[in-house]
């Protein structure tokens, strides 16, 4: 019996592993590349969020930004802004197209001007950024884009 048990480990490790492997979810080929931080001179940013998958990686990149824009419809379903454009005292600091459905931005403490097209539409909103995470939500009446 002795000369059994290492094949019985053997067994029981290849069994082990099989049901770990199944249990992972596969990650889908199709998926886009996870989010990573972006630069424009001294700006940081993260944009996108089209998936549940890349939205929750962005969430874990909170901590550290300053502003948080969040694009939708009226109905709730997250759209992509053909362009979004930040300014502040000193001119344009940021501009990004095909921003969304979530931009985070690392801006210093002030004011600043937010310009965002959509469908045709251009919006205009204003925010006062301080130390801690500010998020603006944005609603467009008619999305201008689905959500990638």
């Amino acid at each position: 019996m002795r000369p059994l048990a290492p094949q019985l480990l053997v067994a029981a490790l290849l069994a082990a592993s099989a049901l770990a492997a199944r249990a992972q979810p596969a990650s889908d080929p199709g998926a886009p590349p996870p989010p990573t931080v972006q630069r424009a001179g001294n700006i940081e940013y993260v944009n996108g969020g089209g998936g549940t998958e890349t939205r929750d990686a962005i969430a874990r990149l909170e901590p550290g930004f300053t502003l948080k824009v969040v694009f939708s419809e009226a109905t709730g379903a997250f759209t992509v802004a053909d362009r979004l454009a930040i300014r502040g005292n000193g001119g344009e600091v940021l501009s990004i197209a095909n921003a969304g459905p979530w931009v985070l931005v690392k801006l210093p403490v002030g004011r600043y001007t937010l310009d965002a097209s959509a469908g045709g539409q251009t919006q205009q909103k204003t925010v006062t950024v301080g130390n801690k995470l500010q998020t603006v939500n944005w609603s467009w009446p008619a999305a201008a884009k689905p959500a990638r």
